[in-house]
């Protein structure tokens, strides 16, 4: 859950629920799942299909994830067409994808070729018809062009299905939220451009000693000399210490003007933090403080409607699945005992 809502903050939260199956107890993309235990997993935003075209998730299609697994696992787990899987190429063989071949046979990638060579991995997607309730299996296409159905399966979990978003920011008639990152990252960018101006022209600040070719010998002493110390010049006019570059007084200030945009951007920052509070009294100070929180705690809402939609999902397996037994503790006259909460008792 926590990954998923950073995932939120940048672009969209994404995550994947349902019950371990026979073949799902390997590794598929670093998940291992019990058989027959309920399980939810984050999925990259990158990994996510949606139907375009769907203005809500009630309205989408299909809906699905990537994921990459190894070939052998695929192979050993009899869920899926041996003919099919043995024809898929290898995750890093799309002709979509040059640059990263290229690198995978770089001497820098070396990693990448052992792993090649170790474990053979293929990609593909799993997809979600809430018309037809039903799952299918595919090989993952870059190009786009038809490909045949690993396998097929009926649906058999919650009517909201098995994928769920979070996001913070809606628009009207689109499925993708506006991540919070989007609305900062301009001030972001500006404040960091204007801050590393200023540490430049910091560290092109110098002080050096001008002096006449014929003062040559009174620059020395000067040089020469300690802090406090009396020298004797034949003429002073002749010697100047001059001062080049050095950070100005106007950047900073733009600087901390850019700082506050986003701070307020971002949902005032730095009230939320408490860094900031010029407030003549506690209770104008608190009233401040409540306001600015408004926002932070409508993200919250959401975050707790999120994780309640996935623990309604797994409620529903532990519920409904005839083979799970839920050990229980009752409490009769002051005493506790352990239960089994039977398909039967429920």
């Amino acid at each position: 859950l926590r990954m998923a809502i950073t995932d939120a903050i940048f672009m969209c939260g994404w995550v994947k629920d349902g019950i371990g199956v026979s073949g799902q107890t390997l590794d598929l993309d670093g998940a291992l799942h019990d058989i027959g235990q309920p399980y939810c997993d984050r999925v990259d935003p990158d990994d996510m299909t949606v139907d375009p075209l769907a203005r809500t998730m009630e309205e989408v299609y299909f809906i699905g994830n990537r994921f990459r697994a190894p070939r052998s696992s695929l192979l050993d787990s009899g869920l899926f067409k041996k003919d099919v899987v043995e024809g898929l190429p290898r995750r890093w063989d799309y002709p979509s994808w040059p640059e990263v071949t290229r690198l995978s046979q770089n001497a820098v990638s070396q990693d990448w070729v052992e792993q090649e060579d170790l474990v053979e991995y293929v990609d593909l997607v799993e997809v979600y018809l809430p018309e037809q309730q039903a799952v299918v299996t595919l090989p993952y296409d870059p190009e786009g062009a038809g490909s045949k159905f690993l396998r097929e399966v009926e649906y058999e979990g919650p009517e909201t299905g098995p994928y769920h978003q979070l996001g913070f920011s809606w628009v009207p008639d689109n499925i993708m939220p506006v991540a919070p990152a989007m609305i900062w990252y301009d001030l972001h960018m500006m404040s960091n451009r204007i801050a590393r101006k200023i540490a430049r022209q910091a560290e092109r600040q110098k002080s050096v000693l001008a002096y006449e070719a014929s003062a040559w010998e009174d620059a020395a002493d000067i040089v020469e000399s300690n802090d406090g110390e009396s020298v004797r010049v034949d003429d002073v006019d002749k010697i100047r210490e001059i001062t080049f570059g050095g950070a100005r007084e106007d950047g900073y200030a733009y600087l901390e003007w850019s700082k506050q945009q986003f701070s307020e951007a971002a949902m005032n920052m730095d009230l939320i933090s408490g860094n900031r509070s010029n407030e003549p009294t506690a209770t104008q100070a608190e009233l401040l403080q409540a306001n600015s929180t408004v926002r932070l705690a409508d993200m919250q809402n959401l975050v707790y409607d999120f994780t309640a939609k996935i623990m309604n999902d797994m409620m529903f397996f532990l519920h409904t699945d005839p083979l799970i037994e839920l050990p229980l503790i009752k409490r009769e006259q002051g005493l506790d005992r352990q239960v089994a909460y039977t398909p039967e008792m429920r």
